[in-house]
């Protein structure tokens, strides 16, 4: 083997370890993001606002889809470095009590829920270039599992939101403030994927 070969594997291996290290972090936020969205779908289902019984048991499978996608996105995790579990559940408890606090009654949190659903929607493409293009094996699961069940997520979201705030001027203002991304971390998230893109020498 030349020279010449020896750096390349080297230079790759390197870039490897690098984009592996900055995924990490984006990645884990978006991991707590997930379970984040399965406590926000257990706090309305707990909540006296009035779903109607085919929007209760959907919004029960939605709360078990985000289960699912923090279960995978742990997954993912670990095909990057050895994940510190108890580091993690630290984390995913600030996160979860800093989210509760800033909550506002169920509504709100549906149309947090919509909001955060349109994101990862949005950014989807990003997600698995950079997820499925680092780790591929370990990302493959959690990336398909977010891009079969966020549609039907945000479907949801969208018909609950239309038919609670019906012609209701007071409602769709609340909904529309409560959906604004300024100071939730969603959009931070989209943000560090694209820094990865970026290092990844893909086009944004």
């Amino acid at each position: 083997m030349s020279i010449l070969s020896i750096r390349l594997q080297v230079e790759d291996k390197n870039m490897n370890y690098d984009l592996k290290n900055g995924l990490y972090v984006p990645l884990e936020n978006l991991c707590l993001l997930e379970a984040t969205a399965a406590v926000l779908c257990d706090e309305v289902l707990k909540s006296p606002l009035e779903l109607t019984g085919g929007e209760r048991s959907d919004l029960v499978q939605i709360r078990e889809d985000e289960a699912n996608h923090f279960r995978l996105a742990k997954k993912a995790l670990a095909g990057l470095r050895k994940v510190d579990q108890t580091a993690l559940a630290g984390k995913l408890h600030e996160y979860r009590a800093d989210h509760i606090a800033r909550w506002n009654g169920p509504l709100g949190m549906i149309a947090r829920l919509h909001q955060d659903e349109s994101l990862v929607m949005r950014y989807m493409d990003l997600f698995e270039k950079t997820i499925i293009g680092i780790i591929p094996v370990e990302g493959h699961a959690f990336v398909e599992a977010v891009k079969n069940d966020e549609p039907r997520h945000h479907k949801w979201g969208r018909d609950v939101l239309r038919r609670l705030i019906g012609e209701d001027e007071g409602k769709r203002q609340f909904v529309k403030k409560e959906m604004s991304a300024k100071g939730w971390p969603a959009a931070s998230i989209m943000a560090q994927f694209g820094d990865i893109q970026r290092d990844m020498g893909l086009q944004k």
